[in-house]
């Protein structure tokens, strides 16, 4: 397999997690070697152990010395609080039919709370996406992102503004379409009301509390590029959590 040269670790930690996700490597599995992976991907055995050491981070694998490498039997609980993760999948992971209903996309005025959250200049344009995704048709996660045009290169910022659906999975469209590849979230969660959240469906009674992300999406050069806002009703998502205490 021939891998690019840009971001080597990022793009072999994403195949080994999908390979995890897939069950390609099933739960308690043991890996290839790092020798293996090394002549699958033609890279540095540093390189493998740098992914590796993120994978064991995060709890998808596990180290036996003298052995190997092997899945975790819990690597497969995944939701948006602890990892990034599409909520296509995230819904798909819970036994429901994902499906998403875009609102609109349009350019909002920019005020100087959000011109200081994305680090631009207060005269830059910024676009919202407003979207809903549903399971099983019941409408379960209210999401709006905000983009400033310097991430929408070129004739992207029109083509998002005239077809919003273009911009999902949102991780691939920043990934491929501005080559912005997300990095990492700063994350704040808080409890509301879906009375406060800005998209109003007809016939979903908004009077019920919500799970409330407030996020700043940054790329690999730490800059931010996207803003997000997502409203969990609670009618039907749970999340789970490995939680891990270090012991020295």
């Amino acid at each position: 397999m021939v891998i690019r040269r840009q971001a080597v670790v990022e793009q072999i930690l994403d195949i080994l997690s999908e390979r995890i996700k897939d069950r390609t490597y099933p739960p308690n599995s043991k890996l290839p070697s790092e020798n293996s992976l090394c002549e699958e991907f033609n890279v540095s055995r540093i390189t493998i152990r740098r992914a590796m050491d993120i994978l064991v981070s995060r709890g998808n694998i596990y180290r036996m010395q003298g052995v190997g490498s092997f899945v975790s039997s819990i690597s497969q609980i995944a939701n948006p609080i602890v990892n990034p993760i599409l909520f296509q999948d995230l819904i798909r992971n819970q036994g429901y039919e994902p499906g998403i209903q875009f609102i609109y996309a349009q350019i909002v005025p920019l005020t100087s709370q959000l011109a200081e959250k994305l680090k631009i200049n207060p005269d830059e344009e910024i676009v919202e996406l407003q979207k809903v995704f549903t399971a099983d048709g019941e409408p379960v996660i209210f999401c709006s992102n905000i983009i400033p045009k310097w991430v929408l290169k070129g004739t992207l910022f029109q083509q998002v503004l005239r077809q919003p659906s273009i911009t999902e999975p949102i991780f691939d469209f920043l990934a491929n379409e501005c080559g912005e590849p997300l990095s990492f979230y700063i994350s704040t969660l808080r409890l509301d009301e879906m009375s406060n959240c800005s998209i109003k469906l007809k016939d979903f009674s908004h009077n019920i509390p919500a799970l409330v992300i407030d996020e700043v999406g940054y790329n690999n050069q730490e800059k931010p590029i996207m803003l997000s806002v997502h409203f969990y009703p609670g009618n039907h998502m749970k999340f789970e959590l490995i939680r891990r205490r270090n012991i020295l």
